[in-house]
């Protein structure tokens, strides 16, 4: 992607081996924000996933925890590794820790192209948010764009109800945001679709059960083809906000999915990280368990 790219269409943002209270509250925060934000639970498919999207950032969170796989010195191997893989070399990286301490931080810092920086997480509070949507800002993650949208599979049920002039439509989704919705229209119906007009209590159904109330404008209609039309409508601002939340939801459902499956069927990493460091430099790290008392 191109740097006029990103500027227009931003970065993903991935985050690897959150722990489980991490994981509950930072990535819904900042989706909520509408930060186009993933979830990697498992490194040894990171790289997979990561390649696909050389110019996203990516957070580890170093801490020990139930799903951690690494020590501290084999996730610095890991992150050094990225720099001698063309495909990986220019992702943005990032480093998250609840108890790293001054020596730690230093090393990692000194020896690492840290672009996004360390973030002590030992409180997930409002502090966190402004700092992690700071790192975010200064790294172009938004872009352009206002709102995170996902085109909906093409074997999903993701689908529109509404009535007008009469007419009652069930409508084929193509692709939501917060903001709104495109839908498929057969080329008869467009008639009935005039620009301005107002579809209100409209349904929307959504991923598994999810059924949606809510009104929209009509913005466009474009011809696609001789048989359909493309029903472009914008969300009107009553739109509730648990409207917006489950909409949201549904959004980042699906592009989870289109990521995860990107190392569905592939081969895992086999790469055994050393638990010492390897680097240019002469001088160790050094974890808090071979620190000296008071040394730092």
């Amino acid at each position: 992607m191109a740097s006029n790219d990103i500027s227009i269409k931003g970065r993903k943002v991935f985050f690897l081996n959150l722990s489980a209270d991490v994981k509950e509250r930072l990535p819904e925060a900042l989706r909520k924000e509408e930060y186009e934000i993933y979830i990697l639970d498992d490194y040894r498919y990171a790289k997979t996933i990561l390649r696909q999207f050389p110019e996203s950032i990516l957070f580890l969170q170093i801490d020990e925890h139930d799903m951690n796989r690494l020590t501290t010195n084999q996730w610095f191997n890991f992150l050094n590794s990225f720099s001698e893989d063309d495909n990986l070399c220019e992702v943005l990286l990032g480093v998250m820790s609840k108890r790293m301490s001054t020596s730690m931080q230093n090393y990692f810092m000194s020896n690492l192209p840290l672009a996004a920086g360390i973030i002590a997480i030992r409180n997930l509070d409002q502090g966190i948010l402004a700092q992690m949507r700071k790192i975010l800002d200064l790294n172009n993650a938004k872009g352009r764009r206002q709102y995170v949208r996902a085109r909906c599979p093409d074997n999903s049920y993701d689908y529109l109800k509404c009535s007008i002039n009469g007419f009652d439509y069930s409508l084929k989704l193509n692709d939501l945001s917060c903001a709104g919705i495109s839908c498929y229209l057969p080329v008869g119906a467009t008639p009935n679709f005039q620009q301005n007009a107002v579809l209100n209590n409209m349904t929307l159904m959504v991923g598994i059960n999810t059924k949606i109330v809510c009104s929209a404008a009509i913005f466009a209609v474009k011809p696609m083809n001789e048989k359909t039309s493309l029903l472009i409508l914008l969300l009107l601002p009553s739109t509730t906000t648990n409207a917006k939340n489950l909409i949201r939801n549904h959004v980042f459902e699906i592009l989870q999915g289109e990521v995860d499956s990107i190392a569905f069927g592939k081969p895992m990493e086999e790469t055994e990280y050393p638990d010492e460091i390897v680097s240019t430099k002469k001088h160790n790290f050094l974890t808090d368990e071979h620190v000296a008392p008071g040394s730092v």
